[in-house]
């Protein structure tokens, strides 16, 4: 639309038409004659601007249409690259799955190799030590002092 020569000179026309028909209205009612030919005026060019816009739509939908093999490229090389996108996904989520199995294996093994340094140390006879005798316990008192 914005190559249509047309739609600008009919864009150019309808805002002088739009001020001159406000500037009349501040003085005349909306039968006088000079206004009613603007009205129209207006009304004629916002007609023919909406029928060119809609015939450029037209002929742009009709080109999409005719260029389906055109189309069909664009969309095989689309799907390509969605495809190779969700490939690089797929092995950045693989690196990231690898690299947490290797940390869980490596906490795996640091905890059965904990596990069985205690296993070890469980199986070394515990020393068990006897008192011989009772411990005594004295009586303690302060000393008397005898007057």
């Amino acid at each position: 639309m914005i190559g249509n020569g047309l739609i600008h000179s009919l864009r150019g026309q309808i805002v002088p038409a739009r001020a001159e028909q406000a500037k009349l209205s501040e003085q005349y009612l909306p039968g006088y004659p000079r206004m009613a030919q603007v009205k129209a005026q207006l009304e004629e060019s916002i007609a023919r601007l909406g029928q060119q816009i809609k015939n450029v739509v037209e002929r742009h939908q009709l080109g999409l249409l005719r260029g389906g093999r055109k189309g069909k490229g664009l969309r095989g090389r689309w799907i390509a690259e969605v495809r190779d996108f969700r490939l690089k996904d797929a092995s950045v989520q693989y690196a990231i799955l690898a690299r947490e199995a290797n940390t869980n294996k490596q906490l795996y093994d640091s905890v059965l190799e904990r596990f069985r340094e205690i296993s070890v140390a469980g199986e070394l006879p515990t020393p068990t030590y006897r008192l011989s005798t009772a411990p005594r316990y004295h009586e303690s008192r302060p000393n008397r002092i005898s007057v």
